[in-house]
């Protein structure tokens, strides 16, 4: 049986147009912006010529996902264009359609609960030329017309027109656990590595969590330590490692930190899990704000961010809700 052929690296990269983050601001009377769904996983520009996808390419350029995805393959032929470069995101979305981040490194057992689309949201070339100087209304009309509806695996992202509505669609996108939206100026050209016209608004939940620990620190951190290990308390009393924080601590507030938790009496892991990198356990006592995205299947916290110490707060106060 002869081997099988390898998709061939893309040698060339373009970088992708980014997002200025503004949490909470919709523009919801101007009509200068469109807005789209922000949705969780891999971004990924999609390189196809003829019939082949010869790269579906991280956006750092240090990785190619076309081996990982033959379903986003095999759908791209139907794409029509003899020649296009696409921007899109690769998500999983689970059998009620509701998009669930995994890694691109997708395994067979991912695939079987999960189906993985790209979702297009900007095209850069078209049958060899470049069509980053069209305005963004443009763009968007040129993906749905080579773009097939039909197709399982590649669709393009709805795009809103009235500002009226932003708020009640991003209402909306926030009650179904979504990642957020993307508001989008209609004139805007495509212009790697700018932030000045597309605007992320992504939705974010505060928590009280107790303190139990700290990890170790690298680099800058090796003096200090890394993040704060978190825990609530579920209906039963027992504490729920719910992950760690180390975003939104300063250097001052590291050694602060640093030293309130020297003064603490150690204490053996309340988990019953294992956790890595543990410098040092502690008594629940201390009990801190953190801001997150939202919870993993595993009850974690998903990229936390530090806000405040809760004096008002006590450790039992805690409670471990898996929303």
């Amino acid at each position: 049986m002869p081997a099988k052929k390898k998709t061939p690296v893309v040698r060339r990269c373009i970088r992708p147009m980014l997002a200025d983050a503004q949490k909470n601001k919709l523009y919801t009377h101007n009509k200068t912006y469109v807005l789209q769904e922000k949705f969780d996983g891999t971004r990924g520009m999609l390189y196809k010529v003829g019939d082949k996808v010869t790269g579906l390419i991280s956006r750092y350029c240090d990785a190619d996902f076309t081996i990982n995805f033959p379903e986003i393959v095999k759908d791209a032929k139907y794409i029509k264009a003899n020649q296009c470069v696409l921007d899109g995101e690769i998500t999983f979305f689970d059998e009620r359609k509701n998009p669930f981040f995994l890694t691109a490194a997708a395994t067979p057992s991912t695939k079987k609960k999960y189906t993985v689309r790209y979702m297009v949201f900007d095209i850069i070339e078209y049958d060899g030329q470049r069509v980053t100087n069209l305005p963004l209304t443009m763009r968007l009309e040129l993906l749905k017309k080579i773009i097939p509806p039909s197709l399982k695996h590649i669709k393009v992202i709805k795009t809103y027109t009235d500002p009226k509505k932003y708020l009640s669609i991003y209402k909306g996108i926030v009650k179904r656990k979504g990642e957020g939206v993307m508001l989008k100026k209609k004139e805007s050209k495509y212009v790697p590595g700018s932030r000045d016209d597309w605007v992320k608004v992504k939705k974010e939940q505060t928590e009280d969590c107790v303190v139990v620990g700290i990890t170790h620190g690298l680099g800058r951190r090796k003096k200090t330590f890394g993040a704060l290990l978190l825990g609530q308390y579920d209906k039963n009393g027992k504490l729920i490692y719910v992950g760690n924080v180390g975003a939104g601590l300063s250097d001052a507030m590291l050694r602060e930190f640093l030293k309130t938790i020297h003064a603490m009496p150690e204490a053996p892991n309340p988990f019953g899990v294992r956790v890595n990198y543990v410098k040092k356990f502690v008594k629940p006592s201390l009990v801190v704000e953190v801001k997150a995205m939202e919870r993993t299947d595993y009850g974690r916290l998903r990229l936390p961010v530090f806000l405040r110490v809760r004096n008002d707060k006590e450790p039992q106060d805690c409670k471990f809700i898996n929303k």
